[in-house]
């Protein structure tokens, strides 16, 4: 990754960082540099990732929890090491509820209602696609992709739910 990262940077011209979302933090640090971003995107290591120095994140709980997020990104800009634990520990919490299926018909019920609404207005001609059943396609994206995942980031491309430790 490290090594794509540097040949991206000579090769494509608008070539930032990466949405990294693999559980290689080592590799994720390795990756770092002063004129890349780097958004992580797993909620599980959240903290730990802030201990290594990162401050751009991108997580499923962001919608879902997003004061959780931010009381965690607060902890940790107030050096408050306990409360950092257990809020990570709180998003755990979520974590695995959501691998139990407890949170899925929640977003599929929102996509849905989304793509109704958008589709009714006539006007708008945009859909966010069929709901899927995130642990079947997790399982898929498992298979495909043992080296982990990471995407390139263009320069023309920004989310609205990136979280900086630095807004919070």
């Amino acid at each position: 990754m490290v090594q794509f990262c540097n040949q991206a940077e000579e090769c494509i011209t608008n070539f930032y960082g990466l949405y990294y979302s693999s559980a290689d933090l080592d590799m994720a640090q390795k990756c770092k540099a002063s004129t890349r971003i780097i958004i992580m995107g797993m909620s599980e290591y959240l903290g730990s990732c802030l201990m290594l120095g990162f401050e751009t994140f991108m997580t499923s709980f962001a919608n879902i929890r997003p004061e959780l997020i931010c009381d965690l990104l607060r902890a940790f800009k107030l050096k408050n090491l306990p409360l950092v634990r257990a809020k990570q520990n709180e998003l755990m919490l979520l974590v695995n509820a959501s691998e139990n299926d407890e949170l899925d018909p929640q977003i599929a019920d929102i996509k849905n209602c989304f793509n109704e609404r958008m589709l009714r207005e006539g006007e708008y001609q945009f859909s966010a696609g069929p709901t899927r059943y995130a642990h079947l396609e997790l399982e898929l994206e498992n298979s495909k992709e043992p080296s982990g995942g990471s995407t390139p980031i263009p320069a023309n491309q920004t989310s609205n739910l990136i979280l900086s430790l630095n807004s919070i």
